[in-house]
C-alpha cells in the first residue's frame, strides 16, 4: 500500500497528500520516469532529501525540480499532513523528436565505427533512420590473427528501435571479432 493518496487535477498535474500519521520507514528512496515539479501546498516539519545532499525543509509555497531517474525522499519530522502539487510536462511531439535526435547523435559518438545509412536515407526520402522497423546491417571488420589478417563479414538484422540495434551490432561486433578485432576500421552499412 503506497504511502499516500493521489488526486489527478488533469493530464499533466496531481495533488499528493501524504497522512500524518505515515511512518517514516514507509517513506522509501526512489527514482521517477519523468521530470518533476513538485510544488508544497501545505505541510509542516517535512523534509526533501536529493541523493548525497542533506535534507531540505519543504516550506509552503516552496518549488523542488525532480530531474527523472534522480534517486530523492521525503522525510517526516513532524504532525501534520503533507500536501504536494505534482506537474510532469508533456512533451512536445517536437520535444520528443528532439530528444530522440540527441539520444541518436550521443549514441553514434560512442561507437567506434561509422554506420554509413546514405542508401538507407536515399530509400526514405531524405530521413535519418529512427523508430521502430527491421534493420539489417551488412558489416565487414578487420581482424588480426597471429599475424595474419582476414576480414569478419556478414550481416546482423535486428527487429526494433535503431538505437537498440545499434546497440546490439556493437555488442555481436565484440563478441564475433573478439579483442583482435578493428571495431575502428569497421565498415558498415544499414541496407535499405
Amino acid at each position: 500500500m503506497k504511502p499516500y493518496i493521489d488526486k489527478q487535477i488533469d493530464r499533466t498535474t496531481r495533488v499528493r497528500t501524504f497522512n500524518h500519521l505515515v511512518e517514516s520507514d514507509e517513506l522509501v528512496w526512489h527514482r521517477d520516469r519523468k521530470d518533476r515539479i513538485v510544488t508544497v501546498i501545505e505541510g509542516k516539519d517535512w523534509y526533501f532529501q536529493m541523493d548525497n545532499e542533506v535534507p531540505k525543509l519543504m516550506e509552503q509555497g516552496s518549488e523542488i525540480v525532480i530531474p527523472k531517474m534522480e534517486y530523492h525522499r521525503i522525510y517526516k519530522a513532524g504532525s501534520t499532513p503533507l500536501k504536494l502539487e505534482i506537474k510532469e510536462p508533456m512533451q512536445t511531439f517536437k520535444e520528443h523528436l528532439i530528444q530522440e535526435q540527441k539520444e541518436l547523435e550521443e549514441l553514434f559518438g560512442s561507437i567506434p565505427f561509422e554506420v554509413d545509412y546514405l542508401k538507407w536515407s536515399a530509400k526514405h526520402g531524405g530521413q535519418r533512420p529512427k523508430g521502430t522497423g527491421n534493420w539489417k546491417f551488412d558489416f565487414k571488420v578487420p581482424v588480426k590473427n597471429r599475424g595474419s589478417m582476414y576480414l569478419d563479414d556478414g550481416e546482423f538484422t535486428f527487429k526494433g528501435l535503431f538505437k537498440k540495434a545499434v546497440q546490439a551490432l556493437l555488442k555481436y561486433l565484440k563478441n564475433s571479432a573478439g579483442p583482435q578485432g578493428n571495431l575502428k576500421q569497421a565498415k558498415v552499412v544499414l541496407k535499405p
